[in-house]
């Protein structure tokens, strides 16, 4: 009948509803999990720098103080 045609169509649309919720929640958690990876590796890439930076001001000292 019918409203048996509707029910089943209402069922399905539901079942793909929840599908395309939780594709949306996996993605959302992929994203997140992007983010904390991204801001990490920015952290690092900072603390490297900073380093580099400080052994390279160190290694200009020494040469400045042997040159004197």
């Amino acid at each position: 009948s019918y409203d048996d045609e509707l029910v089943a169509q209402l069922a399905d649309e539901k079942e793909q509803v929840e599908t395309q919720k939780a594709t949306v929640v996996t993605a959302k958690a992929n994203i997140e999990s992007q983010k904390s990876s991204k801001q990490a590796l920015q952290q690092e890439y900072q603390a490297l720098f900073e380093k580099q930076n400080a052994d390279l001001i160190a290694q200009e000292k020494a040469a400045a103080q042997a040159a004197d």
